[in-house]
């Protein structure tokens, strides 16, 4: 792993963790529905990015196994229904052992057969 790739795996793991939780927690406001519209949509939008975030470690190949693994995790986390997620932590890697399938495996490999067997649209 070069010296840059650490770095920056690095600093999103800080930024990953910065913003864990409810993002704008207690913000809410009673009787102001165009605040709680915004708020939402913020919410919304910061699991976006994070999964945008975590999406990008997961497949950097200059990472570790572990490493993408982690950040594939995260990005399943946050997109149940992604199969791009679920078919990466569940394809094999080169440079992952064999008998190291991920913590997931099994729930990952139903979520791939059920997403094959519905009409449910791929929400990458």
């Amino acid at each position: 792993m070069t010296k840059a790739a650490i770095c920056a795996e690095h600093e999103a793991n800080e930024m990953w963790n910065a913003t864990s939780g409810v993002w704008l927690e207690d913000c809410e406001r009673l009787n102001q529905a165009a605040f709680a519209i915004w708020l939402e949509s913020q919410r919304k939008e910061m699991n976006r990015s994070r999964s945008l975030l975590a999406r990008r470690f997961a497949r950097d190949p200059e990472l570790d196994w572990q490493e993408r693994d982690k950040w594939a995790e995260r990005w399943l986390s946050l997109t149940p229904y992604s199969q791009d997620a679920a078919a990466l932590l569940s394809k094999p890697s080169i440079t992952r052992p064999a008998n190291r399938q991920p913590l997931h495996w099994p729930i990952i490999s139903s979520v791939l057969l059920k997403m094959r067997a519905s009409s449910r649209p791929n929400l990458k």
